[in-house]
């Protein structure tokens, strides 16, 4: 029979799965709003004999098909350019450099009628360096030995090299820069895409860790200690934003590292102008948007000759310049100095002044035909504010005083800031942002001057403009308008409305949803600014959820900044998105999940032991794990107090949350993930017992079978040898475990054994695969069929001599080892829980010995 509990526990477990798959379902459309980038690629592999000692390694030469051919239709691999290095990440292609070098090489062909710059790009095997210290180790010291090769191909004409990475590319250029290979000032700028360089979302093994660790600390000492090298270095990190998500936008962070003078940090391409969209991981490097931006900042860096500049300064501000958008500054989202002083001009005396419409105040201009108007600031009624204006064609905007019968006046178009938008009535651009001129001068600086003159020159395009009386909205006042709040706006004929979330706790998602009620003769597709510290979003005639996970003290406020057409009606809905909540944060903190599953796994087992020897009743692993539920508020004090005495801090995404909160939500997560996974097994079990040739299997024995398939694949791949010997040992230990039938205690111990098993054979297994078998692969997939079966029969015969083993000391190291995990919780190093968790396999047979001697 089913007690109350496990009842409960079905339910529960039922609507969790339900929820997660809700979730998934219906959260937000990944709107990928990039062109694609075509190109006829070719690929030229350099002689590297002499210059590395990894043969498993290449470098490229890339070529665009069509151009590089010579008169006789062979591959000209001639030199002529400034040579860029790609480096790829995760188990990627080298393949990726085509997207930025075709479109370079095209430009530069139609400009240059040669190739400004030539793209070079390595192959790493595709192998997993994202879990791997030793493997970007490796790759670090190739990419020195590239560098070397290929400056030697241009027999002293070139001296450096430009670094482009992508992902974990960006961590190997970094770690290059830290080898005793590593060329002397051969590398002035780097550009890295979607690269983590604060941290990987999950460390799966000590050298990884230890690789970024070192990597940091040479990079903060060498700068403080003015290296000269690393002090000319310009720096360039741009991460997908929203919709990546196998790295945060905070991951891409180089702040902690290097000079706000040499780098620029963007948190998504969002943010890039001409770009304005966020992409996922894998597009962040074709995406036709963000690809122009590199090439042209890339142009850029180029003087008259085609010569690299050497100014660190001026090559900052060129970046700056095309990689910075003062929208933010413009909005009033982010400080800024006071407005800078504009020289006074003259006017010109051509009748412009008399021939403009004359507004008030109160007016706003939207408009398609060519015009110019003119506000008379000075016979106002109504207390100035902000002017703002949005266009798509050329003007001219100024605000003047008339003394001693001149006009004298500032010119305000240059104080323009980039803006994006799409333009309605061109309905065959669906997916093309293009770029608007967004002028915001404030109400302080109008009031000195009389008059306010605009005028649009051309029938082209569209001006909207005027002293937007601005909406402002404070929502979430009370707990009911978390359920759902709506507005109706463009009924005041305003241009900008401002939603404010006020105090947002980090790791809340909202949920707005935008209507146009009449879009008939719409402008402008409604653009939606959303900000938060770190990250800015446009989304352009669309709905969405709005997520709090940058980084930051803790609550801080949420803008929502709607542009629209000011004749027209908008329904706005804003209200807290649950699911969607759900779903970030285990995201978030899903590195610190993994560590709290071994946490309430190997307590559950504890109890399972302590029950057994106070009653002599092995409970069921479910059981035990509901029991689990009444200490976790207190197990998630652990990870505080190890800080609190430590001083050491936590990880990087406990930044600007509660801590004991973060904690308790990852262990609860955990156990609602453990529930379910619980459930399912038995079922399983019940139903593979059903199966006439199995109907005496054990736990431990599926686990045995699996491992030792596994040992035989890791075992094949590097030896026949090795297979032969995996193979008989397979046999023998498969007979010792059918010797004996399993008693319902025997069985309850082995459900809790499994379930720790199997979330250790996850991350044991493939860490053992990367570890050793790309390392050292014939010795290695030996030592790891060999680890497998030692587990294997230890957890095998530990089911059938149960007293041998249980015993007071057991519980303890399982309740210490529970503990020790999750502290590991807050530190995101789940590697360590996991050699933690060797420990227990160890330690069982041993403490059962001493015990009863």
């Amino acid at each position: 029979r089913m007690g109350g509990g496990k009842i409960v526990t079905v339910i529960f477990s039922v609507l969790f799965i339900f929820g997660v798959y809700y979730a998934l379902k219906n959260r937000e459309p990944s709107q990928n709003l990039c062109s694609m980038t075509y190109m006829k690629p070719a690929y030229v592999p350099i002689e590297m004999a002499n210059f590395t000692k990894f043969s498993n390694y290449q470098l490229f030469l890339y070529r665009e098909n069509d151009l590089h051919r010579t008169k006789s239709k062979k591959l000209d691999t001639t030199l002529k350019g400034i040579p860029v290095i790609f480096t790829p990440g995760n188990s990627a292609s080298y393949k990726q450099v085509r997207s930025i070098a075709s479109v370079l090489t095209r430009k530069s062909f139609k400009e240059h009628k040669y190739a400004v710059y030539d793209f070079f790009t390595l192959y790493f095997n595709e192998e997993p360096n994202a879990f791997s210290g030793s493997l970007l180790y490796d790759q670090a010291e190739y990419l020195n030995e590239c560098i070397g090769r290929v400056l030697s191909l241009y027999n002293g004409k070139q001296t450096e090299v430009i670094l482009i990475g992508h992902s974990m590319g960006g961590m190997i250029i970094r770690g290059s820069l830290t080898l005793s290979n590593h060329i002397p000032h051969s590398v002035n700028n780097i550009l890295t895409i979607s690269s983590p360089h604060k941290s990987v979302p999950l460390v799966i093994q000590d050298s990884l860790d230890h690789y970024y660790q070192e990597v940091d600390a040479y990079w903060l000492n060498e700068i403080s200690n003015n290296n000269e090298e690393l002090k000319n270095i310009a720096f360039v990190s741009v991460c997908g934003g929203f919709h990546d998500y196998l790295i945060r936008g905070e991951l891409c962070d180089v702040a902690h590292i290097i000079p706000d003078d040499q780098m620029i940090y963007l948190s998504s391409s969002s943010q890039v102008p001409n770009a304005w969209t966020s992409t996922d991981h894998g597009a962040s490097v074709w995406c036709n948007q963000l690809v122009h931006v590199f090439v042209d900042a890339l142009l850029s860096l180029l003087n008259e000759d085609n010569v690299l500049i050497g100014s660190l300064p001026e090559r900052m501000s060129i970046l700056h310049e095309i990689y910075s958008s003062d929208v933010s500054f413009s909005l009033g989202l982010r400080e800024t100095s006071v407005f800078p002083e504009i020289p006074l001009i003259l006017m010109e005396e051509d009748g412009k002044i008399d021939q403009a419409k004359k507004l008030e105040a109160t007016e706003i201009v939207r408009s398609e035909e060519a015009g110019s108007w003119i506000w008379n600031i000075a016979e106002s009624s109504i207390d100035i504010q902000t002017f703002t204006a949005l266009t798509n064609t050329n003007y001219d905007a100024k605000l003047c005083n008339l003394r001693k019968k001149e006009l004298q006046c500032i010119n305000l178009k240059d104080h323009s800031v980039k803006f994006p938008f799409k333009y309605i009535k061109h309905k065959k651009f669906d997916v093309d942002i293009f770029n608007a001129d967004l002028l915001r001068i404030p109400g302080e600086l109008v009031k000195k001057y009389t008059y306010l003159f605009v005028q649009k020159h051309s029938k082209d395009g569209f001006f909207v403009g005027g002293f937007n009386r601005e909406e402002n909205h404070i929502m979430f006042r009370n707990w009911k308008d978390y359920l759902g709040i709506k507005f109706k706006l463009g009924s005041k004929n305003a241009l900008l409305y401002n939603f404010t979330i006020q105090s947002s706790v980090k790791g809340l998602s909202y949920r707005n949803e935008f209507e146009s009620i009449d879009d008939d003769d719409e402008l402008f597709y409604p653009v939606m600014i959303h900000h938060s510290e770190g990250e800015i979003r446009y989304l352009i005639n669309q709905s969405t959820t709005i997520k709090h996970h940058s980084l930051g003290e803790s609550p801080s406020d949420i803008n929502i900044i709607y542009f629209t057409d000011p004749e027209y009606d908008y329904n706005i809905y804003f209200g807290l998105d649950i699911p969607e909540t759900v779903f970030l944060n285990i995201r978030r903190y899903g590195a610190g999940i993994s560590a709290s599953l071994f946490s309430l796994t190997i307590l559950a087992i504890g109890i399972q032991l302590n029950t057994f020897q106070k009653e002599g009743i092995y409970p069921s692993f479910l059981d035990a794990l509901i029991s689990t539920l009444k200490y976790i508020p207190l197990l998630s004090t652990a990870p505080l107090i190890f800080h609190y005495i430590s001083q050491l801090p936590m990880g990087p995404c406990f930044e600007g949350t509660p801590p004991w909160i973060s904690i308790l939500f990852i262990n609860m997560v955990s156990f609602a993930l453990l529930l379910p996974m619980t459930f399912v097994s038995k079922i399983f079990l019940i139903f593979g017992r059903s199966i006439p040739f199995m109907e005496h299997i054990t736990w431990m024995e599926v686990v045995g079978i699996f491992s030792w398939l596994m040992s035989l694949l890791l075992t094949y791949m590097g030896s026949p040898i090795h297979f032969g010997i995996s193979l008989m040992l397979g046999l023998v230990i498969y007979l010792m475990m059918r010797s004996n039938e399993s008693s319902v205690t025997e069985k309850h111990f082995e459900e809790g054994i499994f379930m720790l098993y199997l979330l250790w054979s996850s991350y044991q297994v493939p860490d053992t695969f990367i570890y050793l078998l790309w390392n050292y692969r014939y010795t290695g997939s030996f030592i790891a069929s060999i680890f497998c079966m030692i587990i294997l029969i230890h957890t095998s015969l530990s089911a059938r001599t149960l007293n041998s083993i249980s015993s007071p000391l057991l519980t303890y190291i399982c309740i210490i080892l529970s503990i020790i995990s999750n502290i590991y919780v807050s530190e995101f190093k789940t590697f360590r829980v996991v050699h933690l968790i060797s420990i227990f396999f160890i330690a069982s047979p041993i403490s059962g010995y001493i015990w009863k001697k």
